[in-house]
């Protein structure tokens, strides 16, 4: 079973990416509404694999991301966001990202891309 985070400020979004997720994985899902209640759940909660929206009310994911490291918590971290392509950086340019997925296309194919993600994430850890 991997222990998903999923962290995106609309809930109905959050709803989704659970239902899809828990259609193709073996998944036990976590939902955040912020990047604070975030922090929250992994201060007392073990995850696997962390997926994140962009934007957020309180911070975005960069920041998330930067204060999440300096916690010492290394669990991998998916950008999972419709957020316009200039305003994304790359892996390279941001290298604490694992990986950057857009919300682009049709939800079935879009949450297969994402469930694949995070099996391999999970399986490439040691």
């Amino acid at each position: 079973m991997i222990r998903v985070l999923g962290i995106d400020d609309e809930p109905d979004l959050l709803l989704i990416m659970k239902h899809f997720l828990k259609r193709s994985i073996e998944v036990e899902f976590t939902g955040a509404k912020s990047a604070s209640e975030a922090l929250d759940i992994l201060s007392t909660e073990k995850i696997d694999v962390i997926v994140s929206d962009f934007r957020m009310p309180d911070m975005n994911a960069y920041e998330l991301l930067s204060t999440i490291r300096k916690r010492g918590i290394g669990t991998p971290f998916i950008l999972f966001s419709a957020s316009d392509e200039g305003e994304l950086p790359s892996c390279a340019e941001h290298p604490q990202v694992d990986l950057v997925i857009r919300k682009r296309g049709e939800p079935p194919k879009l949450y297969s891309e994402l469930s694949k993600a995070i099996v391999k994430l999970q399986s490439d850890r040691p």
